[in-house]
């Protein structure tokens, strides 16, 4: 007789036996997702279990094998590389000929270190937010800094150069020409290079850059702010007196706010399109020279063409009830009839 465990262990070498004859007679086997060896692999030997959970590879100049999430590893004889996970993607490390790597905790510590053709092998070492140290043979890249008493790193948090001491009493920011210097941080600051103006937030303050011809400013920010600026030899422009009235233009598009955000009046100069929204999102009034358009939230939308007239009641954007009427503006006789 067969109790339950017995039966478990006698199905188990069953399936073992059945694996192994398989394996010998047909070259491969598939038990769904316990376990599964191709056919006509690459690979001298490899096999799946468990979905995609374990798997095996290996050939001459391949292993790769893995426990997923908690292991995998990877080593390439050809290219003399090694990579292994652990808990993936909490901790990496990458080795080859020339370059190793190593992250732990989703990049908050990272080891990094390449030998260069002349031997020299340079070393990046980031613990964040704490430590960021680079050192190669180049020395005009070397930095360092242990945040929050000093600091002085190169290409670094989009920036050409960033240095602070004692942070945030000073820090000193450089990018594309633009350089920032600031006093108790984010409060006082003074531009220079291709900047010009200061900063006393949120007082007020003046921002413009005398190349790219920009200019950026606010008082008792949020209430006024002002913003210009050339975007490829088009002028843009935002400016707010919050809540009460904005405007804006880009690209042709034109944007009035009353009382914000309950009324918009939005002109395309493109296209002729003439958009008021009053109060947004509730109603919406679109006028054009093609078309014009009424909507209620995203629920009743009626749009009338040169051609037709559709009104629908939609609820979301997938299901709804539309009724069209199709009216006829003007006759056009075939020439050809």
């Amino acid at each position: 007789m067969f109790n339950g465990l017995n039966l478990r262990i006698y199905i188990l070498l069953l399936s073992l036996i059945f694996i192994s004859f398989t394996e010998v007679y047909s070259g491969g086997i598939n038990l769904g997702p316990l376990y599964h060896t191709p056919i006509n692999s690459k690979y001298e030997k490899e096999f799946t279990a468990f979905g995609p959970f374990i798997m095996f590879k290996k050939d001459k100049d391949h292993l790769e094998y893995g426990i997923r999430p908690f292991v995998h590893k990877t080593v390439n004889k050809k290219n003399k590389s090694n990579e292994v996970e652990f808990v993936y993607p909490l901790t990496s490390y990458k080795q080859k000929e020339n370059f190793s790597w190593f992250q732990y905790q989703f990049f908050l510590f990272v080891y990094n270190t390449e030998t260069t053709q002349s031997g020299y092998k340079n070393k990046k070492i980031n613990l964040f937010p704490l430590i960021f140290y680079n050192n190669e043979e180049n020395p005009e890249n070397n930095y360092f800094a242990f945040f929050p008493i000093y600091g002085d790193m190169k290409n670094k948090f989009s920036k050409e150069r960033v240095k602070f001491v004692l942070f945030p009493l000073y820090l000193i920011s450089e990018a594309e020409g633009e350089i920032t210097d600031t006093y108790l941080c984010p409060f006082v600051s003074i531009y220079s290079g291709e900047l010009e103006g200061a900063r006393i937030w949120p007082i007020g303050s003046k921002r413009f850059n005398k190349v790219k011809q920009s200019k950026q400013e606010f008082l008792f920010w949020p209430f006024y702010v002002n913003k210009e600026r050339d975007f490829y030899g088009e002028k843009f422009y935002f400016r707010s007196f919050f809540p009460f009235y904005s405007e804006a233009y880009f690209h042709g598009v034109s944007n009035t706010g009353y009382m914000w955000p309950f009324i918009q009046h939005t002109v395309n100069h493109n296209t002729g399109n003439d958009r008021w929204d009053t109060p947004w999102p509730v109603i919406s009034v679109t006028k054009g020279e093609l078309s014009n358009k009424e909507g209620f939230f995203l629920f009743i939308q009626r749009l009338s063409v040169k051609i037709m007239t559709k009104t629908g009641i939609s609820f979301g954007p997938y299901t709804g009830i539309r009724i069209s009427n199709l009216k006829v503006i003007k006759e056009i006789k075939n020439p050809y009839s």
